[in-house]
């Protein structure tokens, strides 16, 4: 099925405004101030409420339903970025409308970004998230984590942590268009993607972690021990750099007897759910998460 009018416009968008600046020969500065763009046009739906919050030493927003299908489940999501960009309010479309479709609170934790902080700062604040709501009295088994592109990144890591550190399982994990390999090595060529460069991403690493940490499990996750891991949902584009990222991570899942699903959409870019509310394709991909979600509540 062709993909709709406004997806098409909104891919052409990207590739002449926000691609461009995503580069080395752009400051990291310059880049925040371009993804700051994208708070412009998250329009938070009727029947949610956005504020920020505090728990602990972890600060973020807080999203919370006028109509709430649950006082015991909540979501943590954890945005992408490269874990150089971004923030919070960046994903506010997409996480607003996840927390109009499931009826879930969501928890947006603020951790701290690359170059400045280098792995495992991120974890590291994660990790106090999830500790600091299951502090505030939600069980961590009856919470979602959720992340995309790099957040996906470490929702698998956090995921890790948890079981490393005796604490239980989430309910569920979601990945949108997973990383997954610090090296790279199996990235498509060429790269049609509508977003995300090749020397890019590859940009990001570098401040993020070394080369010896690649092949960590917590920084290159398809190389982790599944072993005991939630339900997962996995989605991602055909046409994404990260496409072998998310179908790789399906396959070492489901050897290890996860129970995975993965939703591949077709030619679209990457974090195209981003612009939920905007591009029908990012609803119905909102739509499919908590469809998802009703299956492990």
């Amino acid at each position: 099925m062709p993909n709709s009018m406004r997806a098409k416009l909104t891919e052409n968008l990207l590739r002449q405004t926000f691609r461009p600046f995503f580069s080395p020969k752009v400051p990291v500065r310059v880049q925040r101030m371009m993804t700051r763009a994208m708070e412009l046009t998250a329009l938070v739906p009727r029947g949610v409420h956005v504020s920020a919050y505090q728990s602990g030493g972890v600060k973020g927003e807080q999203l919370l339903p006028d109509h709430p299908a649950s006082n015991h489940h909540a979501i943590l999501y954890l945005h992408g970025g490269g874990y150089v960009v971004c923030s919070p309010a960046t994903h506010r479309a997409f996480t607003s409308r996840l927390c109009k479709a499931t009826g879930l609170p969501v928890y947006v934790p603020r951790y701290r970004l690359a170059p400045e902080h280098p792995y495992p700062a991120q974890l590291e604040d994660a990790y106090a998230a999830i500790c600091d709501l299951e502090a505030s009295g939600f069980q961590i088994s009856n919470l979602i984590v959720a992340g995309d592109s790099a957040g996906g990144n470490l929702t698998l890591a956090l995921t890790q942590k948890l079981r490393e550190s005796g604490k239980p399982m989430p309910r569920a994990l979601v990945l949108v268009s997973p990383w997954t390999d610090a090296s790279f090595s199996q990235l498509p060529q060429p790269n049609n993607d509508a977003l995300l460069t090749t020397t890019w991403v590859q940009f990001t690493r570098g401040g993020f972690v070394s080369e010896a940490q690649w092949k960590d499990p917590k920084v290159s996750p398809v190389f982790a021990d599944f072993d005991g891991f939630p339900p997962t949902l996995i989605q991602s584009s055909s046409a994404e750099l990260l496409a072998n990222d998310a179908a790789r991570l399906n396959d070492a899942m489901s050897q290890a007897k996860v129970k995975v699903e993965w939703q591949e959409f077709e030619g679209l870019w990457h974090d195209f759910q981003l612009n939920a509310g905007l591009v029908p394709e990012a609803d119905q991909a909102v739509a499919q998460i908590a469809d998802f979600l009703k299956t492990v509540i």
